[in-house]
């Protein structure tokens, strides 16, 4: 007479008669995990940080500046250069759902960024104004495949509207341990590699894990973005008021 052998899967109790299966539980979508990507991505309430930014070109001159970000949740996002004195006071205001503000205290003048021109870089670094934003990447891009590999998590993204993006596709790669992005390589419209952005130095700061060197690699001109992060604090109590024109015009 053969015995029924019972198997738990998935908290599901599966009766095999003679034979034991095995029936994977299921796993994760990759919709799954670039939530979780951005959940880690945006887990503080606010963030403040000091900026030493790096810009290197192609035959290795450098420029050096100051900046400061503020940030709250995964919303609003307020930068300004400090210094040298011919950016200085020049500031980004992102308050979501594409609505962006320039100042340039030269002219005195907020101007809206126009939807257009979005995608063009900011201030000659290698960031655009859409990669200064502060929205999670599920409201722009779809998770479409996902692998592994020593330890991350590979997700391959796609713009869920492609005539608003420059970018035909995006590859993330996270840490499997705590979803934290370590790299990602950006390409343009016609499939070809143009931007590899890494972050490094993840160090705890509170109760989160924070990076504190982040650098944008532009591949066509050769260029290099290098922001270290000094001075940060979390959950230190901003107010959606703060993130506001007045804000951006004031001067530091």
């Amino acid at each position: 007479m053969v015995r029924n052998k019972i198997l738990l899967v998935a908290s599901t109790v599966i009766v095999v008669t003679g034979v034991l299966m095995s029936t994977p539980a299921r796993s994760e979508t990759p919709g799954d995990l670039l939530k979780k990507v951005d959940d880690v991505e945006f887990a503080q309430k606010d963030m403040i940080s000091s900026v030493t930014m790096t810009l290197t070109d192609s035959g290795g001159k450098e420029k050096v500046r100051k900046s400061k970000i503020w940030q709250l949740g995964d919303s609003k996002r307020l930068f300004k250069f400090l210094k040298p004195a011919d950016v200085k006071n020049v500031g980004f205001l992102d308050l979501g759902n594409d609505v962006m503000y320039l100042y340039m205290p030269a002219f005195k003048k907020i101007r809206r960024i126009a939807g257009h021109i979005k995608n063009d870089t900011f201030m000659g670094t290698d960031f655009t104004y859409d990669d200064m934003s502060s929205s999670r990447m599920a409201e722009d891009y779809k998770a479409v495949k996902a692998t592994e590999e020593e330890g991350l998590n590979i997700l391959e993204l796609v713009p869920k509207d492609p005539d608003d993006k420059d970018y035909s596709k995006v590859i993330v790669r996270a840490r499997k341990s705590d979803h934290h992005i370590v790299k990602v390589d950006f390409y343009d419209k016609a499939g070809k590699l143009w931007k590899v952005m890494t972050r490094e130095q993840y160090k705890p700061v509170g109760k989160y894990q924070v990076a504190h060197l982040m650098e944008m690699k532009d591949l066509k001109k050769s260029h290099t973005t290098r922001m270290t992060m000094e001075q940060i604090t979390c959950d230190t109590g901003l107010k959606e008021s703060f993130f506001s024109q007045r804000q951006l015009k004031r001067r530091n």
